[in-house]
Order: C-alpha cells, then sequence, then structure tokens
C-alpha cells in the first residue's frame, strides 16, 4: 500500500501545477471512483505549504524547511481532507501492490503520517528529523542524494538514546502506514525504551477506522482424485493405501505437519503426487532407504523436498510414507508417432510469397517475423543457432538491424545443416575404391616409445627416520613457527593437527623426531616428513582395543600396557604403585624412562603404565602375589574408547588428592568427583554412564550443566564426571 501512495505522490511531478496546494490530480486516480469522491480527494488543501505533497517517510529535511511546512494550520487542514474524504468515498477503494484493495481514505491517512514524521518534535521543541540526520551521518558518513547533511566535521554525534531517536521509532511502530507493522513486530522501540531507561511512554497503537476489503478465497480444484477419509484411516495410512508421500499429501490439502489435527472421518482429501512410497523405518538414513530403493540421494531428496540437505529430519518421520519415484503425473508416450512432424525436417517447405530477400537456400520451416521480434529471441524460440540462422537468411546484417516485420524468414534447415554448400566448414570428399593405398600400413609402424617423465621440481632428501612411501611429505621449512602463547605444544603437534593425524602415528612415520610429545619437538630445515602414510583418514575403529594414554607419555612403556595412571601432584612413584595394585619394581620395569629414585623423568601431568594385558599379576620376579590383576585398576573401559582417568589410574587416589579432569570440563561437576571420561565421536550420554557404570540419572546429576536430553551442553573433546568419592 506504502508503494501505491508514494508513487501517486511521485506522479504529481508530471501533474498540472495550477494549484501549489493541490495534494491530488484526476490522472492519477481511478476511474471507478465517484465525482464526489475524485473531488474530495482533489480539494485544494490551501493552509499547507506545497512542499507537503513531496513529503517521503525516511527521508530527512533541514530545520528552515520544517519551520515552514510544520504549521498548526496544515496539521488541521490535512485531518479535515482525510475527513472529508472518508465521509464522501465511504467504503470505495483503490488497487494497490498485488492487487489488494484499499480504502481511498488511505492517501490522505498516509500523507498526514508522512507529515507527522516530519514535523515530529520531543520534549525539548527540537525537530527529530534533523537528529536523526545528524545520527546517520554518523553511522554512514558520505554525500546521501536524501540527506542534507554530507560532512560531519563540527558536529557532534546524537547520543544512542536521544529523545529524539526514541520518539521517532515511537511514532513509527505506533503506526499502520509504511513499515510500522514489521517495526512492532520485531519490539524495536520496547528494545529502545528498555536498554536506554525510558519509562512512561508506551507505544500508542491506532486502529484502522475505514473499510478494507478482505480478499475472497479462490476454491481450490483437486487436479487428481478424491478420497474420503474413513473412521479406520489416520493420516500414516492413507498416504500408504492410495500411494502418495504422508508430507505430499499434507501439503496438497494444506493440513499441518506431523499429522497434527488431522481432519476426521468423512472429510474429502485430494490426492495429487501419486508415486512408490516406502515407509521410512527407524535409525532410516537417505543413503541406506536411496540404496534399497537403487536411485540416489539426490533423487530422494528432490522427489522429497520436506528432507533436509543433511537429511538429519529423517529420523522424524519414521513411520511416514515418502517417494522413491517421481511424484505427480506420469510422462506417458503417444502410442502412434505416425502424425507428429519430425523434429528435424526432411523435406523442404513451400517458400512463402513474402519471404525475405537473399533466404533462398532449401528451408524446412518460414516463420513470418512479428513486431517487437529480433534476431536472438529467434534463435532461442526455433532452437537454432545465431550463425546458422544467419547462414540460412544472408541477407541480415551482424547487427540484425534489418529484420523486416511481416517478412518470412528461414528458421530450419531441411535434414543436417552442415550439408549445405557454403556453410563454414564445409567440404566434399570424393573416393575411388579402386585407387590403391599410399600410406604406410599400421604394422610397418616402429614401436612407440615413452619420455621419462621430468619432475617439476627436484624433492628434498627425507629425514632421518622418515617413511619413504607416505603419500604425503612437507618441508621442515613450512613449520618453524614461534608457537608461544598457542594451545599447540611444538610443531610437531601442530603438523599432526594439520594433516589431522594421530600423534603417536606422526611420530612412527618420523622416528628420527625422536619424543613426539616433548614440547622441544621440532623439525629440520632442508629435508622433508611424512605428513599422512595414507590417501585419507581411517574408518572405524583400530583393529586392537589397546587403551590410548590419559596424557603425554615417556618413551620405553610396554606396546600391551592396557592401564595408566596421570601423575598428580603429591604423589610419590610408591603411591602410584600402591594405589594400582603392583610393586615398585613392577612400576619401574613398565616404565624404563624413570630413574630407580623416581626423581628423574616422573612429571606431574604425565601418563605411566600400571598394568599391562600380559601381566599375571605376579611381582616382577616371577612371584604370584594374585590371580589377576585387582579389579579396583579397572574401572569401566578407564582408558579404552574415552579417556578415562580415576584418580592416579582408574581408582581413586589418596584422599589428600583429586584427579585431574583429561579435556575441558562443564561447571557444576561436583568438588568430590574422581573418575571422568572424554565424549569421542559417536558416544552418546547413555553410552558414556553405561561405560563408566552407573546410571543416566547419576550423570545428570554429577554433571548439571548437561540438558536431560543431552542436546545441550554435551560437547566431543570435553570431560564429563562419571564418579564420586566420599565426602
Amino acid at each position: 500500500m506504502q508503494t501505491y501512495v508514494v508513487n501517486l505522490i511521485l506522479s504529481l511531478g508530471i501533474a498540472s501545477t495550477a494549484s501549489a496546494s493541490v495534494l491530488l490530480y484526476p490522472d492519477v486516480l481511478p476511474t471507478t471512483l465517484t465525482a464526489e469522491c475524485t473531488n474530495a480527494l482533489m480539494d485544494d488543501i490551501t493552509a499547507c505549504d506545497r512542499l507537503v505533497r513531496d513529503l517521503r517517510p525516511d527521508v530527512f529535511y533541514p530545520p528552515k524547511s520544517l519551520s515552514r511546512i510544520c504549521t498548526t494550520n496544515c496539521s488541521s487542514a490535512l485531518d479535515k481532507w482525510r475527513s472529508s474524504v472518508q465521509s464522501e468515498c465511504s467504503n470505495q477503494t483503490v488497487t494497490v501492490d498485488l492487487n489488494v484493495e484499499a480504502a481511498a481514505v488511505y492517501i490522505p491517512g498516509a500523507m498526514k503520517f508522512y507529515f507527522q514524521s516530519a514535523c515530529l518534535k520531543d520534549d525539548e521543541g527540537r525537530f527529530c528529523g534533523p537528529v536523526a540526520a545528524l545520527a546517520a551521518a554518523f553511522s554512514d558518513p558520505g554525500i546521501s542524494p536524501f540527506n542534507y547533511i554530507s560532512n560531519t566535521t563540527g558536529q557532534v554525534k546524537p547520543d544512542d538514546c536521544d529523545k529524539c531517536l526514541a520518539e521517532r521509532l515511537r511514532l513509527r511502530e505506533g503506526s499502520l502506514y509504511g513499515d510500522g507493522p514489521i517495526a512492532a513486530s520485531v519490539s524495536l522501540y520496547e528494545s529502545m525504551t528498555s536498554s536506554c531507561g525510558i519509562t512512561g511512554k508506551p507505544v500508542a497503537t491506532t486502529t484502522i477506522d475505514y473499510f478494507t476489503a478482505a480478499p475472497s478465497p479462490t476454491a481450490k480444484v483437486c487436479e487428481g482424485s478424491n478420497y474420503t477419509i474413513k473412521a479406520s484411516d489416520d493420516c500414516y495410512s492413507i498416504s500408504k493405501s492410495q500411494g502418495v508421500g504422508t508430507n505430499w499429501l499434507l501439503a496438497d490439502n494444506d493440513l499441518d505437519a506431523f499429522c497434527a489435527n488431522f481432519p476426521a472421518a468423512g472429510t474429502s482429501l485430494c490426492i495429487t503426487n501419486k508415486c512408490t512410497t516406502v515407509t521410512v523405518p527407524i535409525n532410516a538414513t537417505c543413503e541406506a532407504v536411496a540404496s534399497a530403493a537403487n536411485i540416489t540421494e539426490t533423487q530422494l531428496k528432490a522427489w522429497n523436498p520436506s528432507i533436509s540437505y543433511g537429511c538429519v529430519n529423517l529420523a522424524k518421520m519414521n513411520g511416514s510414507e515418502i517417494c522413491v519415484d517421481a511424484p505427480g503425473r506420469k510422462f506417458v508416450a503417444p502410442t502412434d508417432t505416425s502424425g507428429l512432424p519430425p523434429l528435424t525436417p526432411t523435406t523442404a517447405a513451400p517458400k512463402p510469397t513474402d519471404a525475405a530477400e537473399g533466404s533462398d537456400k532449401p528451408c524446412g520451416r518460414w516463420y513470418s517475423v512479428q513486431q517487437g521480434d529480433y534476431c536472438n529471441l529467434l534463435a532461442i524460440k526455433f532452437g537454432i543457432t545465431l550463425p546458422d540462422f544467419f547462414f540460412l537468411n544472408p541477407a541480415l546484417n551482424t547487427n540484425c538491424t534489418n529484420l523486416f516485420a511481416l517478412e518470412s524468414y528461414c528458421v530450419a534447415a531441411v535434414g543436417d545443416i552442415n550439408t549445405y554448400t557454403g556453410r563454414p566448414g564445409f567440404s566434399t570428399i570424393t573416393l575411388d575404391p579402386t585407387a590403391s593405398f599410399t600410406g604406410i600400413h599400421y604394422t610397418d609402424r616402429p614401436d612407440a616409445t615413452e619420455s621419462p617423465y621430468t619432475r617439476l621440481y627436484t624433492p628434498l632428501p627425507e629425514a632421518t627416520g622418515t617413511r619413504d612411501d607416505c603419500v604425503h611429505y612437507f618441508a621442515g621449512d613450512d613449520y618453524q613457527y614461534n608457537l608461544t602463547g598457542s594451545s599447540f605444544g611444538s610443531n610437531c603437534v601442530l603438523a599432526a593437527e594439520t594433516y589431522n593425524v594421530d600423534l603417536e602415528e606422526f611420530g612412527v612415520w618420523n622416528s628420527g623426531l625422536g619424543n613426539i610429545s616433548d614440547p622441544a619437538c621440532k623439525f629440520e630445515k632442508g629435508v622433508r616428513y611424512c605428513g599422512s602414510w595414507y590417501l585419507e583418514e581411517e574408518n572405524g575403529s583400530p583393529t586392537d582395543d589397546t587403551p590410548t594414554p590419559p596424557g603425554p607419555t615417556m618413551s620405553g612403556s610396554p606396546a600391551d600396557c592396557d592401564e595408566w595412571a596421570i601423575v598428580i601432584d603429591g604423589l610419590t612413584c610408591e603411591d602410584m604403585a600402591s594405589e594400582a595394585g603392583i610393586t615398585l619394581k613392577q612400576f619401574l620395569a613398565w616404565n624404563p624412562a624413570v630413574s630407580s629414585d623416581c626423581q628423574t623423568n616422573y612429571w606431574v601431568d604425565e601418563a605411566y603404565c600400571v598394568g599391562i594385558s600380559s601381566d599375571d599379576g605376579g611381582d616382577g620376579d616371577g612371584n604370584s602375589t594374585s590371580t589377576g590383576s585387582p579389579t579396583s585398576t579397572k574401572g569401566p573401559t578407564s582408558t579404552k574408547g574415552p579417556t578415562s582417568t580415576k584418580g592416579p589410574t582408574s581408582t581413586k587416589g589418596p584422599t589428600s588428592t583429586k584427579p585431574t579432569p583429561p579435556g575441558p570440563t562443564m561447571s557444576g561437576s561436583p568438588d568430590n568427583c574422581n573418575k571422568w571420561l572424554v565424549v569421542t565421536d559417536g558416544l552418546s550420554c547413555t553410552d558414556m554412564a553405561t561405560k563408566a557404570g552407573i546410571t543416566l540419572k547419576q550423570f545428570l546429576a554429577w554433571n548439571p550443566a548437561v540438558s536431560s536430553d543431552c542436546l545441550t551442553n554435551y560437547w566431543l573433546g570435553e570431560a564429563y564426571c562419571v564418579g564420586v568419592s566420599a565426602k
């Protein structure tokens, strides 16, 4: 509606200017209005300045102009004009945007709103338009064709909570004209008053006090078949029995999603987009459904547009029907094609009497050019290239400025146009079947030879200890970064992260680097290192279940170590061995990097081996001390699956200390938590609770930041409490 009113006002620029205060003229009004209504709209508003008719929303005017046009007399005259139009026009309407009918009084009503917007003042008597103009100039400096301020030099930027800015927003949001309803829908003014502490000035909303025509609903015609709902039917049974996707059934009948508020028995439904359907099973994936139906995922999504791009909402469709072939009316090829003309003409069409000059070649189809046609349009319309169109009609110039209406031009060749004499690339070949072969027979040709491939560059030599069969290599020169303050412990860690490979594997491929977890690990310049041994990231789980150490380790630990403990402040070698249920001699044997007095290479936050899969529970000298490793040293998959630590190992540490979480944690975990698990890919809340031997209720109680459905604050790589000690 606003666009129509603005268009009416803009058109006044070309209307007669016999009176400077006439706001509308007959040539911009519909002829369907009565004479009384038209005369009321054309009333001479003598009390208003001429500029009033040119006021626009969101255009700023200088204070001098506002002082001239913003008068009480003009405001009263506009109110009187509006009342007169409402009285004389009554329910007469004008057509506005999108063919919507609006009351004729909408025109003076909108004009009054533009006047109010331009002439708005705050409590101090300032015009608010210039204040908003200055704020806009500071926000977006530069010359604007609509703003009289183009330079903010020497100006003071208005405060974000300036009264004028609030008053303009208040007027805008309370009006039904312009974008007022949109501003009101997002509560712009309420947001500003809240942040600026403005009170006692609510939005004064207005209501329409004149006729508005409601659009008449258009009855939908069912293009398929009708089905009457039976008492035993439901949404899913109907879509299955009628061979239509459930969401197609809902969409074609304007019904609620997920079969909510489904119509009662006796209601007629339109079955339009019929197709071959399958029922979505529980835990289905697009890949599995498409594979079972022998179609592609792209086809599945194209035929079922309600399936999201990532197919994540398919799980919510279990039990419903989806299409596995194209929905809707199927194409039926004609059984008798004898009467159909060939796609490519095989005989020349008769040359019309109005054929264009020069169009003399055999022509399969002629077309009489109509007013408004041009060469490119004809080429597209008749499926012919522009060069071929010019070739068949050689009198046309390259700019097609001499294409004449009411003359016929050739738009299709007879047969293959490449056989036409004179066409670019045309040539004739005459073969003599009696001629002898003068070339070299294939069997007489020499054997082909291949030149060796010349490398474009000479690769760097491999570093000492680096594999020679890797898929990806990198130069040591490329990883000489200063990582101070970063989360990367060394350039070695950075390279492994860059190639998305396991740090331990990275160290195996580049054994010359030594301890890959050492912060001093670095690359030598002038040589290359293995970035990735395999072509792409490995899928699935490792073939063995050897647990991953929950922290950095020392070299020399047994390959079959299946129990680890992390050193915490104050925990000695003897304490760690005792808590793990092993002897100190066993501990030192499994951690050869640690000195016998535990003064060397026994570091806080490092992981040490406290159990091996081949151990029989002896004391290290072959003397059995128990029938097996103590059960207290192995919680639920302590370091298998998600990384787990419990005190020094997977058991409770000394009462004076508590274990360090093996990863970032959420707030709210209990102070007496003595066991943690880290979330790995695919591990749900329930899985984690099961692995830890606790209930889901306990897990949620010890991790209050996690929502009850585990969809909020349950993050990959984060550590969560799965065990507590007695306080």
